[in-house]
């Protein structure tokens, strides 16, 4: 995990005078306290292209298989009949 020093989240997005500068390492720890996990861009980082868009189409065709799947589960409900009070 990366350690960073701690930074004003609420500040990080603007620069208020043209002598104070935005570091990157202040978007690192912001994105971190956000919860976002910057260890699996990392990971993506170290793969190849193609091993990227190998992990993109498998990720695609998992995701498309399931829509069909829903479509076909969809298309087998039946109205639910109303109950006339």
């Amino acid at each position: 995990m990366r350690r960073c020093a701690p930074v004003d989240f609420e500040n990080t997005h603007t620069v208020s005078s043209p002598n104070q500068s935005f570091e990157p390492t202040d978007a690192i720890a912001a994105a971190e306290r956000a919860g976002i996990d910057l260890s699996l861009i990392d990971v993506n980082l170290s793969l190849s292209v193609k091993e990227r868009w190998e992990q993109h189409d498998a990720a695609l065709e998992l995701i498309l298989k399931l829509q069909q799947g829903r479509e076909r589960a969809d298309a087998e409900l039946q109205p639910t009949p109303r109950d006339p009070r």
